[in-house]
């Protein structure tokens, strides 16, 4: 059932040629009271039994019973956190939903609680990095599928794998397995169209596509390079971020996920000045003009193994993932939380952020003061700040990538 939440507004509209009926005694009736102290509130209803046929606010407080007065023009305010059971209640009486009654104002907060705790989607998939399980499909790692009925989650394995980045096109799913190379999944289905080989010891970790250049990205951990590919993935070039594999025969930079607009690439990156054997921590994004490949720019550094570059309402997010923060809007901290944050996707204000097990916890004592160590997905609304979690099996561990499909 969708609740009557309306706004101020719209509830003044509705009231201006009707008697209100309080539904609920307490603090939020008496607060919802003073504020439409300026309409006719002919009386209050409470379920409770004690309390009929008493006062509270200077207004007597009868059955519900009361409302079932055929010839009456009552609209009904819930002043009662019951929401649910008071909306059929009332619904019993023959009244409509929004029509005939709404919720309070005052009960704004339960509204964006009840918003975030109301989600229904079956079209989340994400990617876990974990050792593979293949007895289980609730840990492991892998591509996973997963289905939020509001109070209810529940997630199944769809492949086997050390899989990390997701690219979803018109009618496939790319995925990265670090063992094999590119998983290509029917769109509608999660069904393998076919497998594409990388090279060995690469570690590829974020992919990306260019529409326009009709090119994949693949970005490689192992030895700091982007490989590009055409549409039949056959080998193009590689982009290099810096010399120093080229002298050193080891990652230097640690760079994970990419994001392509405007044909410029964005590389999250462990090390921008390319000290990450040395533990030092000046994590960034790089931004490369993919027409030249050189032309480039460091939009920002400092950051503590950041994941999941991205845009986001034109603006650049990502995730500042070992200090669990999320930057956007001139890359300003929009969101924290008590846990190693990778894999990021936005939908209507809200953001689903994976939750992992966070493994590098002793780099971070004395700087957090509460260090979680379970797996999810968190639901983040990026205006009030409020946001839930969607627990997994401690098992899955990692959470590299999330997707709506």
């Amino acid at each position: 059932m969708t609740l009557p939440y309306k706004n101020l507004s719209e509830i003044t509209n509705d009231i201006k040629s009707r008697d209100i009926v309080i539904f609920g005694s307490g603090k939020i009736a008496k607060n919802t009271i003073r504020l439409f102290k300026k309409f006719s509130i002919k009386f209050i209803v409470d379920n409770s039994e004690n309390l009929w046929g008493t006062k509270y606010e200077g207004k007597n407080v009868l059955s519900p019973s009361s409302l079932k007065n055929k010839n009456s023009k009552f609209f009904v305010l819930i002043c009662s956190t019951s929401i649910n059971e008071i909306s059929e209640q009332l619904i019993g009486y023959n009244f409509k939903s929004k029509k005939d009654f709404t919720v309070s104002p005052i009960l704004e907060n339960h509204k964006i609680i009840d918003d975030l705790e109301s989600i229904e989607r079956n079209n989340i998939i994400f990617t876990s990095g974990s050792a593979i399980n293949s007895k289980s499909n609730k840990y492991g790692g892998g591509l996973y599928k997963l289905n939020i009925d509001k109070y209810k989650w529940d997630y199944e394995k769809i492949y086997n794998g050390c899989c990390y980045g997701i690219k979803v096109l018109k009618d496939e799913v790319n995925v990265i397995d670090d063992n094999y190379g590119v998983i290509v999944f029917d769109k509608k289905t999660l069904k393998i169209k076919k497998k594409i080989k990388l090279p060995k010891n690469i570690r590829p970790h974020g992919i990306e596509y260019s529409p326009e250049l009709k090119r994949f990205y693949i970005c490689c951990t192992q030895i700091d390079k982007i490989l590009e590919f055409n549409n039949k993935f056959k080998l193009i070039k590689k982009i290099s971020i810096s010399d120093k594999f080229k002298y050193t025969g080891s990652k230097q930079h640690h760079i994970n996920d990419c994001y392509i607009q405007n044909n410029y690439i964005y590389i999250s990156m462990f090390s921008i000045s390319g000290n990450y054997n040395s533990e030092v921590y000046d994590g960034g994004i790089l931004e490369i003009n993919l027409k030249n490949n050189k032309q480039r720019s460091v939009l920002c550094n400092n950051l503590w193994m950041p994941h999941n570059v991205c845009s986001f309402n034109e603006s650049i997010h990502v995730l500042n993932s070992l200090k669990g923060e999320l930057l956007a809007y001139n890359l300003m901290k929009i969101g924290e939380f008590p846990a190693f944050t990778r894999g990021l996707e936005f939908e209507n204000g809200l953001y689903f952020i994976g939750q992992s097990r966070n493994r590098n916890f002793s780099k971070y004592l004395g700087v957090s003061n509460n260090i979680s160590i379970d797996a999810g997905i968190i639901i983040f609304d990026g205006s009030t700040k409020v946001s839930r979690f969607l627990q997994f099996d401690p098992r899955v561990s990692e959470i590299h990538s999330i997707k709506f499909i």
